[in-house]
């Protein structure tokens, strides 16, 4: 009885860093339509998207929004339709399931002017 104990308790750790690793090798993606990051798209990922658009949630990293605007325009009621949609079997026109990059930004320093600037003249009529 304590080999199958430790037999078994060897293949749970090794399962478990197994899907940390594959967790960890996709840090730089996320799947389309899974709003709360949870890993699977479920009815939990368009009450979040919905709650965001009601402002009950804040989105202050903005990672709702980029996760659960699947169609690529704005965050919007049609991205929770479409993932209801997906859910319920019906359509995926949007990649709903597929997985995207995260995309860095970087903007360059802004610098501050050194020309002068007038303000034009308007003529006032009386």
């Amino acid at each position: 009885m304590k080999k199958l104990i430790v037999v078994l308790s060897a293949l749970l750790a090794a399962s478990m860093f197994m899907f940390s690793a594959a967790v960890s090798a996709g840090s730089g993606s996320y799947i389309i339509g899974d709003a709360d990051g949870s890993g699977d798209i479920t009815i939990g990922d368009v009450t979040y998207i919905q709650k965001v658009l009601a402002e009950l949630v804040t989105d202050t990293d903005g990672s709702i929004t980029k996760r659960g605007n699947v169609d690529g325009d704005e965050l919007s009621i049609s991205d929770a339709t479409a993932v209801q949609m997906y859910i319920a079997g019906f359509r995926n026109d949007d990649n709903i399931g597929g997985t995207a990059e995260e995309q860095v930004t970087t903007q360059a320093a802004t610098q501050p002017t050194t020309r002068s600037y007038e303000l034009p003249f308007i003529p006032v009529r009386r």
